[in-house]
């Protein structure tokens, strides 16, 4: 059976708390609600492109333990093919700390374990895989070494490459050509291009700089203010839709999942980003990572409702 994707990256089991503010440092915060949910950008993107309608595989590290197994389980209820993921004997399955404040924003602190754990053996050793698959999506959340080896695995593929520089990394892989899609946010885009972006035509310049960096094309994600896109045939920006946002910490990632999925079923770049944003959308006016994931069913009712934001 063939995957038109492949989803390289990390999984977590998430520990997230709602407050009123976030503690200042030595405080303690005593009104919190707490709850725990699937995450991990990988995991994450991998449930975004197979509810939005996508045929996905995952490749990741997970621990040998109970927590690993409830991140395999979760990713098959949503049709996702787990064959490629290793189980680690030596580091436990990863863990994130998310706090929410009471206007949506989050703070994120990971425990990485198993994610650091995936190998360029292991990524080597379904480079024929990989190559089947229309578009493979990898991000930052695992070793640099995983990351580059995924490329270079590709080089000679026409599989296309989605690669999201999420989180910061000190050591940034090169932006290698052959990435079809690069996906940043400001501050990711500003440490890779120097620009710092606060303004529609700074979110210009840093995608331009991007470009010429290697990339086939650019996509800045502004929040609230949207998507600036850079392309061969030049830039256009895509608003975001108006709603409330009470979690933003899977927009990203829906981004991405449902990026690829619009991609890889033939639709143009201003369609694909169109729906895309939509699935963002949709995913800031729900709690949790995996669980603000929307439907495609969801996206297309939404579509239907509010204005092109292309």
């Amino acid at each position: 059976m063939e995957f038109p994707i492949t989803v390289v990256g990390s999984a977590n089991v998430d520990m997230i708390m709602q407050v009123e503010r976030f503690p200042a440092p030595g405080e303690t915060v005593s009104d919190g609600q707490f709850s725990q949910a699937f995450g991990g950008k990988g995991a994450n993107q991998a449930v975004a492109a197979a509810r939005a309608g996508g045929r996905v595989a995952f490749l990741g590290c997970v621990g040998a333990d109970a927590f690993g197994e409830a991140i395999l389980e979760n990713l098959r209820r949503d049709g996702i093919f787990t064959e490629p993921v290793v189980k680690s004997v030596s580091e436990p399955t990863g863990i994130a700390m998310i706090l929410i404040n009471k206007q949506g924003e989050n703070c994120i602190a990971a425990a990485p374990g198993a994610n650091n754990a995936l190998t360029s053996a292991h990524i080597e050793s379904y480079a024929a895989f990989l190559k089947r698959s229309r578009m493979v999506v990898i991000q930052a959340e695992i070793p640099r070494i995983a990351v580059e080896k995924t490329f270079e695995v590709l080089a000679d593929s026409e599989t296309a490459i989605l690669f999201n520089f999420a989180p910061i990394r000190k050591e940034a892989p090169k932006l290698s050509p052959r990435i079809t899609y690069l996906v940043v946010n400001e501050t990711e885009a500003a440490y890779l291009s120097g620009v710092q972006v606060g303004t529609f035509r700074e979110a210009e310049q840093a995608a331009r700089i991007l470009r010429r960096q290697g990339p086939q094309n650019v996509l800045l994600t502004l929040g609230a203010n949207g998507v600036w896109v850079e392309t061969p045939q030049g830039g256009f920006h895509a608003p975001a839709l108006p709603v409330q946002a009470i979690d933003t910490t899977a927009a990203g990632d829906v981004f991405c999942g449902a990026f690829a999925t619009a991609t890889t079923q033939g639709q143009p770049i201003h369609e694909a980003v169109h729906f895309a944003c939509a699935a963002a959308a949709l995913c800031v006016t729900r709690l949790g990572a995996q669980p603000s994931i929307p439907y495609r069913e969801e996206v297309e009712t939404l579509l239907k409702q509010q204005s092109p934001c292309s």
